[in-house]
């Protein structure tokens, strides 16, 4: 026999199998310990974020539990809108691949990010807002997951003679420390690089 608490023993036999329905007395009365394999499951569904304010935001507006954001959250999220915008806090936006259905991030979604590095889109991206990048002065690397380059949207600015139009990764809009690089999925490089809007950035190709 294994004492457990006072007045509770079971067969040591037992112990492994019969640990998770034990009753323990406490001044309150019994508690019972639950198998945890559900908490398991779920912790393992859940989205290990490189940034701590990213996935602050995300689990705000997207976690249907509000304790974090699971893959199947993350499926549901369909547009981002600005939520992201003018945070000083955030460092690397690369955890929005998992944002997988997706289709388009808004004209200044990003904007006034000073303090991001890295941004990835995820796959099913088709179109970028024309000021979705200003003001982004530290920004490095965007990683474009789409095999088809997304359609970029235009952003007229009156710059007190005539209207100038900008594109999303127009670095006099951008305002970028860094040279900006472009990255695509592997083996989409001439498709990147023969789209008009895309044909003057610098475009990398990811590794596998």
């Amino acid at each position: 026999m294994r004492h457990i608490s006072p007045g509770v023993y079971c067969r040591e036999t037992d112990f492994p199998k019969r640990q998770n329905r034990i009753k323990h007395n406490n001044s309150k009365g019994f508690i019972n310990i639950k198998n945890n394999s559900s908490s398991s499951e779920k912790k393992n569904n859940c989205i290990n974020f490189e940034d701590e304010e990213v996935e602050r935001i995300c689990i705000e507006n997207f976690s249907i539990n509000n304790e974090c954001l699971t893959y199947e959250d993350a499926k549901n999220v369909l547009d981002i809108g600005t939520i992201f915008r003018n945070n000083t806090s955030i460092h690397t936006l690369t955890d929005l691949k998992y944002l997988e259905n997706l289709t388009s991030v808004t004209s200044s979604c990003f904007s006034g990010c000073s303090n991001v590095t890295d941004i990835a889109l995820p796959k099913s991206i088709t179109s970028i807002g024309g000021a979705c990048f200003n003001n982004c002065v530290n920004l490095k690397r965007i990683m474009l997951f789409s095999q088809t380059p997304p359609r970029l949207g235009h952003e007229g600015v009156n710059d007190g003679t005539i209207m100038v139009d900008y594109l999303p990764f127009d670095i006099r809009r951008i305002k970028t420390n860094y040279i900006l690089h472009i990255f695509v999925p592997k083996g989409c490089l001439t498709i990147y690089k023969n789209n008009q809007d895309y044909r003057n950035l610098n475009i990398v190709e990811m590794y596998e």
